[in-house]
């Protein structure tokens, strides 16, 4: 990877935040399936805290791969970024129960991360497209 495409994809990582709302597209059958989710980034890898009985579980048990996109926007210009890559079901309980604390809202939604309606769900991207604010150029990169 050239040094030009490091720092792209630095400065595209760099637009992850602690949380925010992202578009999550699964797949159901041969249709697409994409709505709005908070997507969590801790300890350098990338959550969606869901219910166990929402669409999108039993759309990722029977196919893992999955799509993240998002628009954010810089002095009045407006860039997005795209991750594609595979979502994991994680049963581990220490995992879900430290993902599940540094959740502000978690208990509006769970009693607690031993709640059988809790789902919580790891996405390893494997691949990103990155367009700067204000650019029409897409920059395409494995992660």
């Amino acid at each position: 990877m050239t040094e030009e495409k490091i720092d792209l994809k630095k400065e595209a990582l760099g637009q992850l935040q602690k949380t925010q709302t992202v578009f999550l597209g699964t797949v159901e059958g041969d249709r697409p399936r994409v709505r709005p989710v908070t997507m969590i980034r801790f300890e350098e890898k990338l959550w969606i805290t869901t219910g166990s009985e929402d669409a999108k579980v039993s759309q990722i048990k029977a196919n893992p791969n999955v799509e993240i996109s998002w628009y954010f926007g810089e002095e009045g210009k407006s860039g997005s970024l795209r991750l594609a890559g595979i979502a994991e079901v994680v049963k581990d309980r220490a995992t879900r129960e430290k993902v599940a604390g540094t959740v502000e809202w978690f208990n509006v939604f769970f009693k607690s991360a031993d709640d059988p309606g809790f789902t919580l769900l790891e996405v390893h991207p494997k691949a990103a497209e990155y367009m700067r604010p204000g650019e029409m150029e897409i920059h395409r990169f494995p992660l």
